[in-house]
């Protein structure tokens, strides 16, 4: 049979699968290989969907409720869905010409793009954001612009940051909060500088809240279409997957001004035509029906999210922040001087966890990687003690506490090497892994002639301990001298 050659459009060579899905299909192979994994990679909760939602929709499928519905959704979904915007989030829309129902929050975003940008037009995307907000954007033939947080003051928005990457082909502007996968929640400053911008630059807003339900330690969500003047530029996107664990049921929607919904149902009704006919009716049950279902699942992922950030900030090489919502910690393990990619895809082989690299969700990720806590109490403690197993090969030991500061800091490609605390055992250890010095050629890079460049640090507590295993591994690996000067760490 002859071989069949395929000609693919042009997007297909920037297109590339979605990160959480590969890892996901990673840790599915590894499974029915036989391996016991622990799957941490993707954003599917573990509970079930409530009992009264599945009941209304098996209602539904028994009453033959089965066939086409409105494409814009059914009306009683879409009036719980405009009561629903105006008790949690203050906002007003028409249910009959201001609110699409889809099938899923994704095919909301698509859609809206679709509806708004074209080849030569940029979305400006929070960076780190979630996978597909690039990809949507590219599928369209616009230009994804990442504007890039720090994860040194806690990844706050800025105004003058985001003004530093609008352009005159600046159309939107994507953002979500709570934020998958910092976890971070949009202050009312930061809510305001996105506004801010959106005004001055004509910019429509696409606010992606999905994960507006899963917020803790008292804190609350905000809707930026409820700031003065926003609403008439913004375009929410939410559904149902994450707060009632609805995944599979694929349901979402958009709430928009009617001038912008028109458009963007006329792309809905030629991509998707409608959201499933009975998983509308499970939505109409889980906006209208009890609530205390997202409390009970509430209560779960914050314990959760303690157990993991605590942990994991007890390994060394990694630190990991409190989450303030959704159900992801997003841990620094810049420390084990591994990138993320390499940390994730190592840790996966080696003890079979599966993580996603925190690039993945955009440059401003590089050195993190995100983990999912929607998983049981068990799961996640064992996937820390195989971390806990995997980071102890590649921290810098140390005689300094826990929380001291760095040798050195990390920025793209330059590793950093985090100073915790280790014990004796290490040392045994060190001596008989000669990869080690595999390790010091990474960070100490041989450049013309053999030179070793200079690594930039910071004197820290135990630094003394640290010259001991540079003079060590010279002696045993050839590395050259190093001796501090002031804050430098300087090769002599």
């Amino acid at each position: 049979m002859a071989t069949q050659t395929y000609r693919f459009a042009e997007r297909m060579h920037i297109m590339k699968p979605s990160p959480t899905l590969a890892v996901s299909d990673a840790a599915r192979q590894l499974t029915l290989a036989g391996h016991d994994v622990v799957d941490l990679g993707g954003g599917d909760p573990d509970f079930t969907t409530p009992e009264h939602i599945m009941q209304a929709a098996t209602k539904a499928l028994n009453e033959g409720f089965t066939h086409y519905v409105a494409s814009s959704g059914i009306p009683p979904l879409r009036k719980a869905i405009a009561a629903k915007l105006q008790r949690d989030n203050g906002v007003t829309y028409d249910p009959n010409s201001e609110i699409i129902v889809t099938p899923g929050g994704k095919a909301a975003l698509a859609i809206s793009l679709l509806a708004l940008v074209d080849g030569g037009d940029e979305a400006l995307i929070i960076d780190p954001g979630w996978v597909s907000y690039a990809p949507a954007t590219q599928l369209t033939g616009a230009t994804p612009v990442q504007a890039p947080l720090s994860p040194d003051d806690n990844w706050t928005i800025t105004a003058d940051l985001l003004r530093q990457y609008v352009t005159l082909r600046s159309r939107v502007l994507i953002f979500n909060s709570p934020n998958n996968p910092t976890g971070r929640i949009a202050t009312q400053a930061e809510l305001q500088a996105i506004a801010d911008v959106a005004r001055e630059n004509d910019l429509i807003v696409i606010s992606d809240e999905i994960y507006e339900k899963l917020v803790y330690d008292g804190r609350t969500h905000t809707s930026i279409a409820s700031l003065p003047g926003m609403q008439e530029r913004t375009i929410i996107v939410n559904g149902f997957s994450k707060p009632y664990a609805m995944t599979g049921w694929r349901l979402g929607y958009v709430a928009a001004p009617r001038e912008l919904v028109k458009q963007i149902a006329t792309i809905h009704s030629h991509t998707a035509t409608c959201a499933t006919s009975f998983a509308q009716v499970g939505g109409v049950a889980a906006y209208d029906g009890p609530q205390e279902c997202i409390t009970m699942m509430n209560t779960a992922y914050d314990r959760r999210r303690r157990l993991v950030a605590e942990g994991l900030s007890a390994l060394p090489g990694i630190t990991c922040p409190l989450p303030e919502g959704a159900f992801y910690a997003f841990a620094d393990i810049r420390g084990t001087g591994l990138s993320a990619t390499d940390f994730a895809t190592q840790l996966l082989q080696a003890q079979y966890v599966a993580v996603t690299p925190g690039d993945a969700f955009g440059p401003a990720g590089a050195g993190y990687v995100r983990l999912s806590v929607a998983n049981s109490d068990e799961m996640l403690q064992k996937a820390i003690d195989r971390i806990g197993a995997f980071a102890v090969q590649y921290p810098l030991p140390a005689e300094s506490a826990p929380d001291a500061d760095h040798l050195a800091r990390r920025s793209g490609e330059t590793h950093l090497l985090q100073h915790r605390q280790r014990p004796a055992r290490v040392e045994e250890r060190l001596r008989r892994d000669r990869a080690r010095a595999d390790r010091f050629d990474e960070c100490f890079h041989d450049a013309d002639g053999g030179r070793r460049q200079p690594v930039r640090a910071r004197r820290a507590p135990g630094a003394g301990h640290a010259d001991r295993l540079i003079g060590r591994l010279r002696a045993e690996d050839g590395v050259p001298a190093e001796v501090f000067d002031g804050d430098r760490l300087r090769l002599r």
